[in-house]
């Protein structure tokens, strides 16, 4: 569980963030793009459950994308498990990027 601050983001600076990336995938058009963290996914992929949303990959808008673990999360030591599922998932993060045209 993430400390108390920062349980879930502020709405408004959820909204602003969103439109930054938006913008940012739209200039640079990315062929991978891996969201760190639920709060990173949300805009794009609604509210679900980390354990639903990380692992997989999906086509979307002319990109890939997947969603993993935020980095911080996995240093608090309330989960031993996620910092190996981290790793795995930037692994496989960077095999699918190898085999993009």
């Amino acid at each position: 569980m993430p400390p108390r601050n920062k349980m879930a983001a502020y709405p408004d600076a959820l909204l602003a963030c969103e439109r930054h990336t938006l913008a940012e995938l739209e200039v640079y058009r990315p062929g991978l793009v891996v969201y760190l963290g639920r709060d990173a996914a949300e805009g794009t992929f609604g509210k679900k459950s980390m354990r639903v949303l990380r692992g997989r990959f999906r086509a979307h808008d002319g990109r890939v994308e997947t969603v993993t673990y935020h980095p911080a999360a996995t240093l608090r030591g309330r989960s031993p498990e996620a910092f190996p599922l981290l790793v795995n998932d930037l692994i496989k993060a960077r095999e699918k990027w190898e085999r993009l045209p």
